[in-house]
């Protein structure tokens, strides 16, 4: 797991931090939030190259393996298809919920993603 796999509670929506933004984005292995999940904490702009991280407490890759989406934060999140940032795919808008990314063709093709505070 990389350093950016955070968040004890995936459903959590604070932080508790002063001055940040708060909450989690957290990416799901299936679809309705269900199987692994991976997890960043708002706070900061970053980007974040999912080759590298793993779905929490496996070696499983992240990589091209998200089917649904929860943004419990006040940050945009996008998600490309490909390293670095390369082809935009998807956009989750603050506090947004996606059960299932295959109607907007972005299922099991994230590998990389950009949260802007």
């Amino acid at each position: 797991m990389g350093p950016a796999n955070a968040g004890p509670d995936p459903d959590a929506g604070n932080s508790g931090e002063r001055g940040v933004s708060k909450g989690y984005f957290c990416l799901y292995e299936h679809d309705n939030f269900k199987g692994g999940h991976w997890c960043i904490g708002a706070g900061r702009d970053r980007g974040v190259d999912l080759r590298d991280e793993s779905w929490a407490g496996t070696r499983r890759p992240v990589d091209n393996g998200a089917s649904s989406m929860r943004n419990t934060t006040g940050c945009h999140v996008f998600l490309f298809d490909g390293p670095r940032k390369t082809r935009l795919i998807y956009h989750a808008r603050p506090h947004s919920v996606d059960a299932d990314l295959t109607g907007n063709g972005a299922d099991n093709r994230a590998s990389s993603l950009l949260m802007l505070c």
